[in-house]
């Protein structure tokens, strides 16, 4: 059974390896989501580190997409082991976590995507503006 720290190490080491294949490019931000450390070229998701170590890539290029679905090792992202595949996201294979070079082609192609799709609107947040939280009057 894999430990807490261990999983927390897995997961840095995979951020750190996404930080430093992204270190050249451009109006990349870092945040915490689906309990991992997702990155973000202009608030669009493009990557995300793993519990377990792994990095998961959003590419929306089909053909990029299948090219990299189709290296031994990827798989596709699912929420639950034998749930329905999230849209656009590959698994890299482990291997491609020790070849800086093959990771910063398909870091690139992500972060390119995200670029490329277009900016939704921020939901709002609902106010709570009237909300008397503390009962006093």
């Amino acid at each position: 059974m894999t430990g807490k720290a261990e999983l927390k190490n897995n997961m840095q080491a995979a951020l750190n390896l996404l930080r430093q294949a992204s270190d050249c490019l451009p109006d990349v931000t870092h945040r915490y989501m689906f309990g991992c450390d997702a990155l973000f070229a202009r608030e669009s998701i493009y990557a995300i580190a793993f519990r377990d170590g792994r990095i998961g890539l959003k590419l929306t290029e089909l053909e990029q997409y299948q090219e990299l679905l189709s290296l031994e090792g990827a798989d596709v992202w699912r929420f639950e082991a034998e749930g329905k595949p999230v849209n656009h996201w590959v698994l890299i294979p482990r291997a491609m976590n020790e070849n800086m070079a093959d990771l910063e082609k398909w870091v690139t192609c992500a972060h390119a995507s995200a670029l490329a799709r277009p900016k939704r609107p921020r939901k709002k947040r609902a106010s709570r503006t009237g909300l008397n939280v503390a009962g006093i009057e």
